[in-house]
């Protein structure tokens, strides 16, 4: 049982170890400089501006989506200033044209 224990833990150190490595890897290599694992990035949201839903302090795993519809929660970045914004979406507009959902 002992044998056992053991190598369950030395997976878990193995794992933890990777982990951490990627996302250090993934930081360096990254134009954006935000740890990233496998497309997921990892956000802390600083203002109240989604309570109660999402909590000032809160740690959010965000994910780049092909598609949004009305009411998902999306993170994007301002192409001016470059700060990153999180929000629920409650109209799509295309080039001026509203989509209507």
């Amino acid at each position: 049982m002992k044998k056992i224990q053991n190598i369950l833990i030395y997976v878990l150190i193995v794992f933890v170890a990777f982990i951490l490595i990627s996302l250090l890897i993934s930081t360096v290599t990254s134009k954006d400089k935000l740890p990233n694992i496998f497309g997921y990035k990892m956000f802390i949201i600083l203002s109240g501006s989604m309570e109660p839903t999402i909590k000032t302090g809160d740690v959010i795993i965000s994910k780049s989506q092909e598609t949004i519809s009305n009411g998902d929660i999306i993170t994007f970045q301002d192409k001016k200033s470059g700060n990153r914004t999180t929000h629920r979406v409650v109209e799509i507009v295309f080039e001026g044209r509203r989509r209507k959902i």
